[in-house]
């Protein structure tokens, strides 16, 4: 079930709250122990596969041995060489590729997380834990929130903790995020009208926003948008970068100085990040809050997910689905073309 983008993106804060209470109930009744060692895959498809990049960069950061892996992969390969546990990510519970990767992980220690605690996913997986999430835009926004935040409640489990500050805490900096983003977003959307393509460059745990934010600006405002990790893009892919560029960067190490050399080299540079250094006047900055790892993945996207709502309405788009559907990716639509 979906609602409109605006509203879900508005009432973001409420979903965290009203989720990590139902993560937590699904979370007490697992038995977790043996999840404390052993390297650990994150599996999923589109935004799930792209949360799971601050997973992983939170959990090496405690020592343990992670990695993403798109479930498409998973679907050829042998599970037994990978991991010794398998967290198998599906908002909706109904992807294909998920769940054949799913069967394919039989007799391993795996931990399904959905949005719907009777979806193929869910009913397939050993163990499970719901997200319990309102319904969705048809562009996925707090989904990809929430997942984030039960990652960070599952790493808790697995002994690798998240706070200061605490998770109880994140609705509120969520919503001052959500406030203070506003008018940035709006202005920088203002000076994107001949933009051509975005893009978006984000490393460790930020990453994800980057992966993120990139399917946002294909899938919701319809522009060319590439996700590239932030050393690799120093690397040779921007190159083409010029007038009609936009990149958005998210981080406080290297990406400063990026963002100000992008600008300088006459790309419109949107900087998300925790850094308080001065940077030219031609670079647009929104500035976040120090947390960890996990719960700074969340607050990176309220600008983002702003900027392509506005985006979309500058270009005359309403963000109500997709044009091209392929019936083969979603049970339910697999379901109907085989009935």
């Amino acid at each position: 079930m979906t609602t409109s983008y605006t509203s879900v993106v508005r009432a973001q804060a409420e979903n965290l709250r009203n989720s990590a209470q139902t993560v937590r109930q699904s979370l007490d009744q697992l038995d977790l122990a043996s999840w404390t060692q052993g390297r650990v895959a994150v599996v999923g498809m589109g935004a799930s596969h792209h949360a799971a990049h601050a997973l992983v960069a939170h959990l090496r950061t405690h020592g343990r041995s992670a990695y993403a892996i798109g479930a498409s992969e998973l679907m050829t390969t042998t599970p037994s060489d990978l991991a010794e546990r398998y967290l198998v990510v599906s908002e909706s519970g109904q992807s294909r590729e998920t769940l054949v990767a799913l069967e394919h992980l039989q007799g391993q220690p795996v931990l399904a997380l959905t949005n719907d605690a009777n979806s193929p996913v869910a009913r397939q997986a050993p163990a499970h834990v719901t997200l319990g999430c309102m319904p969705d835009s048809p562009v996925y926004t707090v989904g990809y929130t929430s997942t984030l935040q039960a990652f960070g409640l599952i790493a808790e489990r697995l002994g690798a903790p998240s706070g200061p500050p605490e998770w109880d805490a994140l609705p509120g900096w969520f919503d001052t995020a959500l406030a203070d983003a506003l008018p940035t977003a709006t202005a920088f959307a203002a000076s994107l009208d001949d933009t051509t393509s975005f893009d978006v460059i984000g490393a460790g745990a930020s990453y994800a926003a980057a992966c993120e934010s990139a399917l946002l600006l294909r899938e919701g405002a319809r522009q060319p948008a590439t996700a590239i990790e932030t050393y690799e893009y120093l690397h040779g892919p921007m190159e083409p970068v010029t007038d009609g560029f936009a990149c958005i960067i998210f981080g406080a190490r290297r990406e400063v100085e990026l963002a100000a050399y992008a600008a300088s080299i006459r790309a419109r540079v949107l900087l998300v990040t925790t850094s308080t250094a001065a940077l030219p006047d031609d670079v647009t900055v929104v500035r976040l809050p120090v947390a960890n790892p996990l719960q700074q993945a969340v607050l990176e996207m309220p600008a983002i997910q702003l900027l392509v709502g506005e985006l979309a309405r500058r270009r005359g788009l309403a963000i109500d689905g997709f044009r091209y559907h392929q019936d083969d990716t979603k049970l339910t639509t697999l379901r109907a073309r085989t009935a």
